[in-house]
């Protein structure tokens, strides 16, 4: 186990002062969200606190990241470098820090896009670092208002809004996302099988 102050240090040294400020409110809100929902807050707290560790790296630093970690980018990921930042950080963590918690790795590896099939811990991340207090993005504090309570309706209007974004964007929805839109939509809805 990594010490917090490790952890601290670790994405201090390696983003910018907005980054860092945007990861410590994410790791509150993360660990406000475990202790609602039965999660070890620490480990929501350092997962959240880590998501961002290769944020700040330029497109071209993520490429040389992605290179060096053995990272075979996606067609949206060289479309769109900055998406990078998930992988490598999980890499990072991984094998500069010592981070051997998987969900920890996978909350990171899933906070941009999200995944099928994501564990709690993971979906308290990609909640958080989108409905965290200092972010002021579309729909935010609807998001805002699913919480603590209704963690997987928070979820799921975190990836409509992300997907939304990017469609109106002209961008390529990465298949996570559309993935995990549609596991989510069908548990909600109770419309499991339904292809139209």
């Amino acid at each position: 186990m990594v010490a917090y102050r490790d952890i601290v240090a670790f994405v201090r040294d390696r983003v910018t002062e907005a980054v860092y400020a945007h990861c410590t409110a994410t790791a509150e809100t993360a660990a406000d969200l475990a202790n609602h929902h039965g999660i070890d807050s620490r480990r929501a707290r350092d997962a959240a606190l880590l998501h961002d560790v290769a944020r700040s790296l330029d497109d071209a630093a993520l490429i040389k990241e992605a290179e060096r970690f053995g990272i075979a980018p996606s067609l949206i990921e060289r479309q769109a470098p900055v998406l990078l930042h998930a992988r490598v950080g999980a890499k990072m963590v991984e094998q500069e820090l010592g981070v051997t918690d998987s969900e920890t790795v996978a909350a990171i590896v899933a906070h941009t896009t999200g995944a099928r099939h994501m564990h709690v811990m993971a979906r308290l991340v990609f909640v958080a670092d989108y409905a965290e207090p200092t972010r002021n993005l579309p729909g935010a504090d609807e998001v805002r208002a699913l919480l603590p309570e209704r963690l997987d309706e928070a979820l799921l209007s975190v990836v409509r809004r992300k997907i939304a974004h990017v469609m109106q964007s002209g961008g390529v929805v990465a298949p996570a996302s559309i993935e995990l839109w549609n596991e989510l939509a069908q548990t909600l809805s109770g419309t499991a099988g339904q292809t139209s």
